[in-house]
């Protein structure tokens, strides 16, 4: 499960690369440009929040018993921190991304 969470938070990253690959630099106030960081800040948001859910679905399996208090442990502590890690990058892309909209 933590390895899903991983690859998850990879292909997120590498999305968000290809995605800052269209932005048009020398036309800031155009609509496709506030899209893309309208839309990367959503993308975190869902993510973070996609990484609370493969917490709770480690309790879920810890409870129904398939799954060790040792694997939940480990699953859920690599889930906060990709959860944090990729959200705030993403995040902070997507909103630098904006201000610049917003300054030209």
């Amino acid at each position: 499960m933590h390895l899903l969470a991983a690859y998850q938070t990879i292909a997120l990253l590498i999305f968000c690369l290809i995605v800052c690959g269209f932005w048009q630099p020398n036309q800031n106030r155009s609509k496709a440009n506030l899209a893309i960081s309208l839309g990367l800040v959503v993308l975190a948001c869902l993510h973070a929040q996609y990484m609370v859910d493969l917490s709770e679905l480690m309790d879920v399996l810890a409870s129904a018993g398939k799954a060790t208090a040792e694997e939940t442990a480990k699953a859920k502590a690599i889930t906060s921190i990709w959860a944090g890690i990729a959200s705030l990058i993403v995040g902070g892309i997507g909103v630098n991304l904006m201000s610049s909209w917003f300054d030209s």
